[in-house]
C-alpha cells in the first residue's frame, strides 16, 4: 500500500493534552484513545473536553463519599476510539469496572426497547449465585404486577450466569439482566462477612467494588423509567404492589405540589407526561416470613415491643426492600457503594438534602374473612438471608441470655399471597435450598438458633418486659468482647414473670 495510515483512525487528528478539572481533584488524570485496529494512541482532543469533565463527575457519583468506594489512582485513562459515542455514566462504569462493564454489551441498548404508553416502573432488583434458587419467584412476583407499563433489571454477580434469566431475557423484552464474572476472593474470612453480597469464590473483587450499593447504582443507571422500585429475590409482593404504591407517591407528590408550586422546577419530564420531582416512598409497616416453616407474622417497626426506641429510625426508614423513588432522587444522591445498610445511608441523605421521604401504611385486607392490613409485601427470613431478618437480642434480667427473637407478631398467611404459595414450596424444599441452608448454618452456627414467629409466644409468654439492666447486670453476663459497663447493642431486658426456669429453647 502507498500509505501506512490506518483507515480506523487516520481521520482523527491528536490534539493537547486533556487538563484535569480543578474541581474534581483526583478523580482521572488524563484521557487517550486507542485504536482497536492498530493499537496506536490518541491524545484526547479539545473537543472532547465536555465530554471528559462529565465522565469524570460520573465517576466521583458512582464512588460517593464512601471510605469503602474505589479509589481511583491518578494516572491516564486508555479507552477505545468508539468510547467518543459512549454516555458518560456508560463510559464511568468502563472504567471503574476495568472494562468489565461493556456499554456496547450491557448499555441501555434503546433500540430493543418497546414502545410504551403511560408511566414506566423500573424493578431492580440486585442478586448473585447462591441467589439463583429465588429468580423464578421474582420473575413471578413481577410477572403478577397489574400495573403496565413495567421493566425488570436485575444486576448478577458471581461464577455463572442465572440459566433461568438468561432464558427469560430471551422471551420477555421486559427482563433487563446482566451479570459479571465478579466474586469475592476466597481467602479472607472478614471480607466474606464485611460484604454480604460477596461469593466465597476465587477471583477478584479486590477492591470491594460490587457492592451492593454499587450494583443497585448500575441497575438504577440502566433503569429506563423515571419511576424505580425495589424488589428482593426472596421476598413476596402482591399483584397490586407496584399500583399502590405509585399512586401512593403520585398523590404525596400532588400534595406537595400544591404546598410549594416553586419545587415543579427541580423535577424532570416524565415519560408518562407528569412532572417526577425526587422523593422516596416506603412502607411504614409490612408482613414477616419465616420460610423454614412458612410461618407469617405482621411487624410495626415503631409500635412493637422488642424493637429499641433508638433503633426505631433505622428501622422505619431502612429495609430497602419495598422503596419506590424517582429516577432523580438517585440521579440527585445515588446510593453508597459499600456492602450493608445501604437503604438507611441513602434514604438519610436525601432527607439531608430537603427530598421527601414519605412512609405508607398497608390497604385493608382484600378478603372479608381476614381482618387487618392487607398483604403487599412480605420480608422473608432464612438461614441464607442477606439482612439477617427483623431479630433483636433478647435477655431474661438475672437469668441470662434468650437470642435472637423474631419482632412482629404471627397472623394467618394474607390472602394476597396465596397465590405464590406454591412455587415458594417448591424452592424450599429444592435440594439447592436446603444445601445452601445447610452450607449458612455450618458458616453460621447461631441461625439454627433463632427464634422464629411459631415458638415465640411460647417463649416471651413467661416474662414481662422490664426496664433496662443497670450496666453492672449487663456486665455479668456481657457477650465476647463486649467492654466493661456497655450494653449490647438493640437488646431488649425481660423481668421473669414467675420464679421459674426460663423455657427451653426448642420447638
Amino acid at each position: 500500500p502507498e500509505s501506512d495510515e490506518c483507515p480506523a483512525c487516520s481521520s482523527r487528528d491528536a490534539g493537547e493534552e486533556d487538563g484535569q478539572d480543578p474541581s474534581l481533584p483526583g478523580i482521572v488524570a488524563a484521557f487517550s484513545f486507542y485504536c482497536d485496529v492498530c493499537g496506536a494512541s490518541k491524545c484526547a482532543i479539545s473537543s472532547d473536553r465536555q465530554w471528559m469533565d462529565e465522565v469524570r463527575r460520573q465517576i466521583a457519583r458512582f464512588r460517593a463519599e464512601s471510605e469503602e468506594a474505589v479509589q481511583l489512582e491518578s494516572k491516564p485513562i486508555r479507552l477505545p476510539l468508539e468510547a467518543r459515542a459512549w454516555e458518560a455514566g456508560d463510559t464511568a462504569l468502563f472504567i471503574l469496572t476495568q472494562g468489565m462493564f461493556d456499554p456496547c454489551r450491557h448499555g441501555r441498548l434503546e433500540h430493543k426497547r418497546r414502545p410504551f404508553t403511560g408511566q414506566l416502573i423500573s424493578v431492580t432488583c440486585p442478586t448473585m449465585n447462591r441467589r439463583h434458587v429465588f429468580h423464578p419467584l421474582l420473575y413471578d412476583c413481577f410477572t403478577r404486577q397489574t400495573h403496565e407499563p413495567k421493566e425488570l433489571v436485575v444486576i448478577d454477580t458471581g461464577k455463572k450466569p442465572s440459566a433461568f434469566f438468561v432464558a427469560r431475557m430471551a422471551e420477555d423484552p421486559r427482563v433487563v439482566y446482566r451479570f459479571f464474572p465478579v466474586r469475592r476472593p476466597a481467602n479472607s474470612e472478614s471480607e466474606e462477612c464485611d460484604d454480604p453480597h460477596g461469593d466465597d469464590v476465587v477471583h477478584a473483587d479486590k477492591n470491594g467494588l460490587w457492592s451492593l450499593g454499587f450494583k443497585r447504582n448500575v441497575a438504577c443507571h440502566l433503569a429506563s423509567g423515571s419511576v424505580i422500585a425495589h424488589m428482593d429475590d426472596d421476598d413476596l409482593y402482591s399483584s397490586n404492589y407496584l399500583s399502590y404504591m405509585f399512586e401512593k407517591m403520585m398523590l404525596s407528590a400532588r400534595l406537595r405540589s400544591n404546598a410549594g408550586k416553586e419545587r415543579e422546577e427541580r423535577g424532570r419530564k416524565s415519560s408518562g407526561g407528569e412532572s417526577l420531582q425526587p422523593m422516596l416512598v416506603k412502607l411504614a409497616e409490612w408482613h414477616v416470613l419465616d420460610l423454614q416453616d412458612l410461618s407469617f407474622g405482621f411487624l410495626d417497626p415503631r409500635n412493637d415491643k422488642l424493637v429499641p426506641k433508638k433503633e426505631h429510625h433505622r428501622w422505619t426508614y431502612g429495609w430497602g426492600f419495598s422503596y419506590m423513588f424517582t429516577k432523580s432522587a438517585w440521579e440527585l444522591k445515588p446510593f453508597p457503594p459499600v456492602g450493608w445498610s445501604e437503604d438507611i445511608d441513602w434514604a438519610d441523605g436525601l432527607m439531608a438534602l430537603g427530598v421527601s421521604v414519605s412512609l405508607l401504611r398497608l390497604p385493608p385486607s382484600s378478603s372479608k374473612f381476614q381482618s387487618g392490613p392487607g398483604g403487599l409485601c412480605a420480608h422473608s427470613s432464612h438461614p441464607t438471608s442477606l439482612t439477617g431478618g427483623e431479630y433483636v437480642e433478647c435477655a431474661v434480667l438475672g437469668e441470662g441470655p434468650i437470642g435472637a427473637v423474631r419482632t412482629g407478631y404471627r397472623v394467618t398467611i394474607p390472602v394476597e399471597f396465596q397465590s405464590l404459595l406454591p412455587i415458594l414450596r417448591a424452592i424450599i424444599s429444592s435440594p439447592k435450598f436446603k444445601a445452601l441452608s445447610r452450607a449458612a448454618i455450618k458458616v453460621a452456627p447461631e441461625e439454627q438458633f433463632k427464634i422464629g414467629l411459631s415458638m415465640k409466644h411460647r417463649l416471651l409468654g413467661r416474662w414481662d418486659r422490664g426496664k433496662d439492666a443497670s450496666p453492672e447486670e449487663w456486665d455479668r453476663r456481657r457477650g465476647k468482647g463486649q467492654e466493661k459497663g456497655q450494653r449490647p447493642r438493640n437488646t431488649i431486658a425481660f423481668a421473669p414473670r414467675h420464679r421459674t426456669m426460663p423455657l427451653a429453647l426448642t420447638s
